[in-house]
């Protein structure tokens, strides 16, 4: 469904995904750093998995990962 609405986005706007994904895409940036940052933590889950694919698909980038922060925000 998320694959259907993005389709119909310009390329030139701006699309955030925001949403409780429950998605850890650990902190192994060398797994995909096309599209992660240095800051991520713990281990890819698979719904971390699942959210890299999509984002690899639609030449998004994780946004949280790419800016550090206190754990205790992460």
């Amino acid at each position: 469904m998320l694959q259907a609405i993005n389709k119909d986005v310009p390329r030139h706007d701006v699309l955030c995904v925001v949403g409780d994904l429950n998605a850890e895409v650990g902190a192994d940036h060398q797994y995909c750093p096309e599209a992660m940052g240095r800051h991520g933590i713990g281990v890819i889950n698979e719904n971390g998995a699942l959210l890299v694919d999509y984002v690899l698909s639609n030449d998004l980038i994780i946004d949280g990962t790419r800016f550090e922060h206190k754990k205790i925000h992460k």
